[in-house]
């Protein structure tokens, strides 16, 4: 058997990590429902890395389309504690 894995898709990663193959480290976003349902079990709580900022550019303006405006809306939502300033650039 292989020592390690390597894998360049959240989902395949996850995957790994619910067969047994080793430790994981994933973002609250997609481990939440896991760790809820005792699926994966959180350890070494004390070495989480530090949030990742995400950045969302686009168009600003009229070329900013009701497509790209609800996708920064849904961004907002599902990361409510992120600090995001959604007017930033709205300039």
């Amino acid at each position: 058997m292989p020592d390690g894995f390597a894998v360049n898709e959240t989902e395949a990663y996850l995957q790994c990590g619910l067969e047994g193959l080793g430790l994981i480290q994933l973002s609250e976003f997609v481990a939440s429902p896991y760790l809820e349902t005792g699926r994966l079990e959180e350890v070494l709580a004390s070495a989480r890395s530090s949030p990742v900022p995400i950045s969302i550019v686009y168009p600003n303006g009229r070329n900013a389309g009701a497509a790209i405006k609800a996708f920064v809306d849904w961004v907002i939502r599902i990361f409510p504690q992120s600090g995001v300033n959604p007017d930033v650039g709205s300039r």
